[in-house]
């Protein structure tokens, strides 16, 4: 099997489950020779540094939330991290993309498909509380399971 190139995308570098699982992710896929790279929205607990010493991928800040400010005045830091990640998307010829919680799969996957990044995996641990009706049935739609899974296969080895 040839090798893919895979962004794994978080909302935030925190420790919690989506971090640990996005984290183990990346480890698995470089251990069986693909090319990885990590990236999130912002550093909430300040942990950048740390993971850059401790995984041998490259681990990006997007720094498209600021802590301080918080709600419609972090637009302008959101709009600037989403231009850096349109700028990585372009840049690192991925094969795939695969995004972690509701935040990431909402911003990452339409700008990854835009940027013409065929396999685009969106995961969520966990339902959403207060997630309408409508956006249920989309989460849980076969035919979205289906392209989930046939996307999963184009890299994942036997």
């Amino acid at each position: 099997m040839s090798s893919c190139s895979i962004l794994l995308l978080g909302t935030q570098m925190a420790v919690g489950g989506a971090q640990k699982l996005l984290l183990e992710q990346a480890s698995w896929f470089q251990a069986h020779g693909h090319q990885v790279a990590v990236a999130f929205f912002y550093d909430r607990d300040g942990l950048r540094e740390k993971w850059k010493r401790n995984y041998p991928f490259p681990i990006h800040d997007l720094q498209a939330f600021d802590k301080q400010a918080g709600g419609l005045l972090s637009l302008p830091k959101l709009a600037a991290g989403l231009w850096r990640l349109w700028k990585m998307l372009n840049r690192g010829k991925y094969d795939a993309v695969i995004t972690f919680t509701h935040d990431s799969n909402m911003l990452g996957l339409p700008l990854a498909k835009l940027a013409g990044i065929r396999a685009r995996i969106g995961t969520h641990l966990g339902e959403i509380r207060g997630m309408s009706a409508l956006a249920r049935a989309v989460a849980h739609h076969p035919r979205q399971s289906r392209r989930d899974s046939d996307a999963g296969r184009l890299i994942l080895p036997h």
